[in-house]
């Protein structure tokens, strides 16, 4: 299973793990465990994001805006086929908007998107890399240097043949 896989395996199962709490936001049924559950499932999300993404990403950003946990549920009224409350309305909002991230996020992956920014930061670091084997060839640690160089030409090399379908034994 390749890194995309498993990342879009994970999304999906993060997408699922919230529907079930969305309804009983839509039609106001949540409960304070509901509450808990969605509190739990950003912090996956976010992890998930952080994980997968650089810092900066506009996905993360969209997240945390548009997903938020300052809005608390009241229940301090038995409520019994009334209808949801605006806090209810807003909370499911959130969560729609999360949903809606996440499958945004899979398009991007499955249409290559991502890759692009996968080999923009792999090509930062293979370069710092690089820059650190000169700097100990100019300080004559030869073998360091060269062990260095080996192994960033190899993980290049790897990530390249990995694009490209080709097969490493």
């Amino acid at each position: 299973m390749s890194s995309d896989d498993e990342i879009l395996n994970r999304a999906m199962t993060l997408m699922q793990t919230i529907e079930p709490v969305l309804s009983k936001f839509d039609n106001g049924q949540a409960s304070r465990q509901d509450q808990a559950i969605f509190n739990a499932w950003r912090a996956q999300v976010l992890n998930f994001l952080q994980d997968v993404l650089s810092p900066e990403n506009n996905y993360i950003e969209a997240f945390e805006n548009g997903v938020r946990t300052d809005r608390i549920l009241r229940e301090d009224v038995h409520r019994v086929g009334a209808l949801p409350t605006a806090r209810e309305y807003e909370r499911a909002a959130d969560i729609q908007t999360g949903f809606t991230i996440l499958a945004a996020l899979s398009q991007d992956i499955r249409a290559g998107y991502m890759h692009k920014i996968r080999t923009l930061i792999t090509a930062d670091v293979f370069t710092d890399f690089m820059e650190m084997a000169t700097h100990l060839c100019e300080k004559d640690y030869l073998v360091s240097a060269a062990a260095l160089s080996t192994a960033v030409l190899e993980d290049a090399l790897r990530h390249v043949a990995q694009a490209n379908d080709v097969a490493i034994d």
